[in-house]
């Protein structure tokens, strides 16, 4: 699926006083693109979105402007953009997430940096790991980690791999702007720990 529009969030709370519920992508391949000052996936212009639930699939979501790749869009005092809970996990075997920022002033995932004093995000978790502080996670330091996780419900392990990494290495608007989070079964998996 691939959705793009111009004046609020792809798949969202749109522009100035609607609202939506939660957003749920279970699999498939998801792209979506915001609009002015919106994220991909989340809240519009001074828009509200409930919680966000990614738990299979490849999505791409980029923000527009003030807006964040999946999390909030532009906010101020009086019309503050509002996000629940942002959940990305592996429940059949794969799911990976890239999330692109609109504009240096915002996270690719979570809340948008230069309002966040009046935006409200709630917890960014990546497969039961709480990965935020303040709506925000990580840093702009480009990397790739792999970290192992495992799943005692379901006995496999995981390998999740974060990668911070540029959209335009040559635009310094476009610096580490861009987070991408994969979670995979490990090759030897499914396996107890060790």
């Amino acid at each position: 699926m691939k959705v793009v529009r111009a004046s609020a969030a792809e798949i969202d709370g749109a522009n100035g006083t609607n609202v939506c519920g939660n957003i749920t992508i279970t699999g498939g391949t998801v792209t979506a693109t915001g609009g002015g000052d919106s994220a991909g996936i989340g809240g519009g212009v001074f828009g509200t979105c409930g919680d966000i639930t990614i738990s299979g699939g490849t999505v791409i979501a980029t923000g527009k402007e003030l807006g964040t790749g999946i999390g909030c869009g532009k906010g101020d005092r009086r019309r503050p953009s509002v996000c629940g809970d942002i959940t990305i996990e592996n429940r059949d075997g794969f799911v990976s997430v890239t999330a692109i920022r609109g504009h240096s002033v915002a996270y690719p995932i979570g809340n948008s940096s230069i309002n966040h004093e009046y935006n409200t995000c709630g917890n960014i978790t990546f497969n039961g790991q709480s990965i935020n502080k303040n709506g925000r996670i990580w840093d702009y330091t480009p990397k790739e980690d792999d970290y192992l996780y495992y799943d005692s419900i379901n006995q496999i392990e995981y390998h999740l791999i974060l990668t911070i990494s540029s959209s335009d290495p040559d635009d310094s608007e476009k610096k580490n702007d861009t987070w991408t989070l994969t979670s995979e079964a490990a090759p030897d998996a499914p396996h107890a720990p060790e």
